[in-house]
């Protein structure tokens, strides 16, 4: 194999993912990045059942969430070409009562996971951007296979 082809193969390798273990880490009471909350994040998810709960609401939440941004976009496209993409379009507002529920709905699960299983608070309440965040990169981690639940 040329040396190339060895920088190439160790290229495609794949990373460690951060925290495999969920090991609870102490909340240090302020994050100056993503990539410093999220192993604090994930140790706030050692319960394999709020994990579950985790993806499954967050899965649901960006199903709604795309379907409320394909119906925006359907309602651009028939704007600019009457004759276009109407069929998807969504009624005024119901775009926005789609992300409101989305939000919802993908928040209730994670939160059952916390106060019935997990028996901590939501980062949510103190972290809400980063925590929102945590919540996408875990459930991106576990549909890609990097993660296991």
């Amino acid at each position: 194999m040329t040396s190339t082809a060895t920088e190439k193969s160790a290229d495609l390798k794949v990373q460690p993912v951060t925290n495999p273990t969920y090991e609870v880490l102490v909340d240090p009471g302020r994050f100056d990045s993503f990539t410093a909350f999220y192993p604090f994040y994930l140790g706030e998810h050692r319960n394999k059942i709020s994990r579950r709960l985790h993806i499954f609401g967050t899965t649901i939440a960006n199903i709604i969430l795309a379907r409320a941004f394909l119906g925006k976009l359907a309602k651009a496209a028939s704007a600019i070409v009457p004759s276009g993409a109407g069929g998807l379009a969504l009624e005024a507002g119901t775009s926005n009562r789609m992300i409101a529920f989305a939000l919802v709905q993908g928040y209730f699960w994670a939160w059952v996971g916390h106060f019935v299983f997990e028996k901590n608070k939501p980062a949510t309440f103190k972290y809400p951007v980063f925590s929102f965040m945590g919540d996408q990169t875990m459930w991106w981690e576990v549909v890609t296979g990097k993660r296991a639940l």
